[in-house]
């Protein structure tokens, strides 16, 4: 298979993974492809997409154009420039002419008005080159990833290969089971330690829970360790990186008897900031535990200085999630 769009290596970790062969990958990103080529293989290498001209044999092509103009994160602006790397996607799919190939992004590429356009795109070329076509909206946490980050992935296939099955959802994994598994290894767990201030914000945005909402300054929620975390931001680094508290990862105090939950009971009923420091135990996670909760293995290191570590973890498809898909995309090849 070939792979475009690479960056670190989560979708191409998981297709390896499920037992294909990369025979090139690309990105345009340096430090990724320093990540991809440290932890994976030296067959990832420093390429524009529109530069990619390729004349060999595959049964796959892969990629995630980047998410930015797709993503609520985002603009949503289908203007973006970055949403035009769609159709070079498709142009080296014509090119290599694959037997399948899966193209992944956020969700509102799937069902956004504003994105009707590319999709169209996407279905009129796939049936222009004779691929039927799936789409297949997923969510990580229900593929042993311990966080909900939820992925589109259109999936082409010539005509004479049966249609691949959606992959059948696994065991949940706690955020705070994958964490504690780390931190209980000899792996280095603090490896990245994000050193941004936690505070409380002037006028936080009140929920339900402490785990929504906003309660810090900034945009980096507490995480639940007893559930999932919520989506990983590519932004992380700073101020938009979640939050964990130690006691309660080291299980010397319940969630329901934290700290965070007084607070944000005090808060709740109409209480003020004053005299609520933020204890030295909630901190931010550090690129180790993002790495895991993003589904790497424990020792997948990443190159770069601390916010393009982040980064890469942050616009990865988590690997179990990859794996799903890839199984699913073999047993439909039959090999």
């Amino acid at each position: 298979m070939v792979s475009l769009f690479c960056g670190a290596g989560g979708l191409d970790l998981g297709f390896i993974n499920a037992g294909f062969d990369i025979l090139a990958a690309f990105d345009n990103n340096q430090t990724a492809v320093q990540t991809y080529r440290s932890n994976i293989g030296d067959h990832a290498s420093k390429r524009d997409v529109r530069d990619v001209k390729l004349e060999i044999r595959c049964d796959v092509v892969i990629g995630g154009p980047p998410c930015q103009g797709f993503s609520v994160a985002g603009k949503m602006d289908p203007k973006d420039p970055r949403s035009k790397l769609v159709s070079e996607f498709l142009r080296v799919v014509e090119e290599l002419r694959p037997k399948m190939w899966v193209m992944e992004n956020v969700p509102h590429l799937a069902n956004s008005p504003k994105f009707a356009g590319v999709r169209d795109l996407i279905h009129t070329k796939a049936k222009e080159l004779g691929y039927d076509l799936n789409v297949w909206k997923l969510n990580a946490k229900d593929y042993g990833v311990p966080q909900s980050r939820e992925r589109v992935f259109f999936i082409g296939r010539i005509s004479s290969l049966r249609e691949p099955e959606i992959p059948k959802p696994v065991r949940s994994v706690t955020a705070g089971e994958a964490l504690r598994r780390l931190h209980n290894t000899e792996m280095t767990s603090d490896m990245g330690r994000c050193s941004a201030k936690i505070v409380p914000a002037k006028n936080p945005i009140l929920r339900a829970s402490p785990y929504s909402g906003m309660l810090f300054n900034g945009q980096g929620r507490p995480i639940r360790l007893s559930g999932v975390a919520n989506t990983l931001p590519a932004s992380m680094g700073g101020n938009r990186t979640p939050i964990i508290d130690e006691l309660v990862l080291r299980e010397e105090v319940k969630e329901e008897d934290s700290w965070l939950s007084h607070y944000h009971a005090h808060r709740m009923t109409g209480g003020d900031g004053t005299g609520w420091d933020v204890p030295d135990h909630l901190r931010r996670i550090t690129v180790s535990e993002a790495s895991v909760l993003q589904g790497f293995p424990q020792d997948f290191s990443f190159c770069g200085k601390l916010s393009l570590q982040y980064r890469q973890i942050g616009n990865s498809v988590p690997p179990p999630l990859a794996k799903a898909v890839a199984q699913s995309v073999m047993a439909s090849l039959d090999i």
